[in-house]
């Protein structure tokens, strides 16, 4: 049976520690029922728990709101109701500490609390004046403009502001709908062009004598690609401008930010050209040669898992996906799950493709089982985890696939003689593919647990023990 351990008590009479203690002896996690420890940044006075009095044990809601924002008992059920019930499916012991009754009471027995209405205004509310949580066809400018509101917060997209049982999984998919035209576009071409021959002119490391010659060939290719870059996000920022112009919806720190943002964009976006151009996509090519070379080229396949199963963690896309799925499923689906389902993914991608380049297998022959078992498992997984498995694959094969995992492939394959062409592309189809099936799975595991360890509702837990 799942409990829930209350810890109430006045100021310094021993809650963190004995929570702690409890929590460890028990397998359960610490639930903070502070109003002041959830604020950052204020440590001493608030007297928050330190490494040593947490005793390893996972510690909740401290340090979640920055000390400027507005925090209420609401929005602390908001957020503590989802956490404890995690805790409970996982078939560990919630134990609730802290001193504000109100917040205690209020999570345990279920308060329900109104969201703050704005005048006579239909559907549209702010929590806490500043969570947009549904919004109609009137005019959101005026309200905000009106009320005086400076920092209205849409979380991940549009279906942020929508309350409904499906706002969440409605969140990702984007961009998975976002590959349909690429694809199909491509393919058009090829109705339109039908190449009698190919061939293929591998790319060459740099051959510099030293450092200086190094330098030259990076700064020689900086202005085309500063260039391109600048062409690239042109369309963004003049959206940008005029959507400011039409709507006065940011303000003048807000627009500054926004500045910064691009300028640093810019930058990185042509500084990682350049390097990648000039000098990594060469280093791919050259080692997948070099690999290929060798007398047992079937090791290929393991080297490329190991490539494949780290260098997820380079990829950029990649953490902001994981941090949204944490943050929009409450912690339900932890970063570090994710994080293992597109490593494992990824690897099994590189091998498949190894595979190929060593036996000119038709990627006909990866591409339909596995789409096809991706498509049946989207009818037995949580819908969200539908949308985040096919959002993944496109975050998977991002930057760091297309510039070295695919010279790498295509070096193998000039290497031992193969059709680069036929057998080397495909590696980044490949890898958008495997996630689907692996993160889909996380999603199996996910519900066969959810099934075996009922989640106990915060308001109907059969036991609560308080100690005073």
């Amino acid at each position: 049976m799942n409990n829930i351990i209350c810890i109430a008590g006045p100021t310094a009479s021993g809650k963190t520690a004995l929570a702690a203690t409890l929590a460890k002896e028990l397998n359960g996690e610490v639930v903070s029922c502070d109003s002041m420890q959830v604020y950052k940044r204020m440590d001493i006075g608030t007297a928050k728990p330190t490494l040593e009095e947490m005793q390893g044990i996972p510690h909740h809601m401290i340090d979640v709101a920055e000390p400027w924002e507005d925090f209420s008992v609401s929005r602390y059920c908001d957020m503590a109701a989802p956490i404890v019930d995690n805790i409970l499916s996982r078939g560990k012991t919630a134990v609730i500490a802290g001193g504000t009754g109100l917040y205690m009471d209020s999570l345990i027995r279920g308060n329900a609390f109104a969201p703050f209405l704005v005048e006579n205004y239909e559907n549209v509310y702010i929590v806490d004046y500043r969570y947009i949580k549904n919004v109609d066809r009137r005019s959101l400018t005026q309200m905000v403009d009106k009320y005086k509101i400076d920092d209205v917060l849409f979380v991940n997209n549009v279906s942020a502001v929508r309350n409904d049982k499906h706002a969440g999984g409605d969140s990702f998919g984007l961009v998975a709908l976002c590959s349909i035209g690429p694809i199909l576009t491509v393919l058009l071409l090829g109705l339109l062009y039908k190449p009698d021959g190919s061939s293929y002119t591998p790319v060459t490391v740099p051959d510099a004598q030293d450092t200086v010659e190094m330098f030259r060939s990076y700064t020689h290719a900086l202005p085309e690609y500063f260039k391109e870059i600048l062409v690239s996000l042109a369309p963004i920022a003049g959206f940008f401008l005029i959507f400011q112009l039409l709507t006065r919806r940011l303000n003048r720190r807000q627009v500054m930010s926004m500045i910064v943002g691009f300028l640093y964009t810019y930058l990185g976006l042509a500084l990682f050209l350049t390097g990648v151009n000039v000098g990594f996509m060469p280093v791919g090519n050259f080692l997948g040669q070099s690999i290929a070379s060798l007398e047992c080229s079937w090791v290929l396949i393991p080297i490329a898992m190991v490539i494949g199963y780290f260098i997820v963690a380079a990829e950029p896309a990649v953490h902001i996906l994981n941090r949204q799925v944490e943050e929009i499923t409450a912690g339900s689906i932890p970063a570090s799950a994710m994080n293992l389902a597109l490593s494992i993914g990824v690897s099994v991608s590189l091998a498949l493709a190894m595979i190929r380049v060593l036996t000119g297998i038709s990627i006909m022959w990866f591409l339909l089982p596995g789409y096809a078992l991706s498509l049946i498992l989207s009818f037995v997984v949580p819908k969200i985890f539908t949308s985040i498995a096919f959002d993944s694959g496109g975050v998977a094969s991002g930057p760091m696939t297309a510039t070295f995992l695919l010279p790498f492939a295509m070096g193998a394959c000039d290497a031992l003689g193969g059709n680069v062409v036929t057998d080397a592309f495909g590696v980044v189809a490949m890898v958008a593919m495997t996630p689907l099936v692996t993160i889909q799975l996380l999603g199996v595991s996910y519900k066969r647990r959810i099934k075996h360890t009922a989640p106990v509702a915060v308001a109907e837990v059969e036991e609560i023990i308080e100690l005073a």
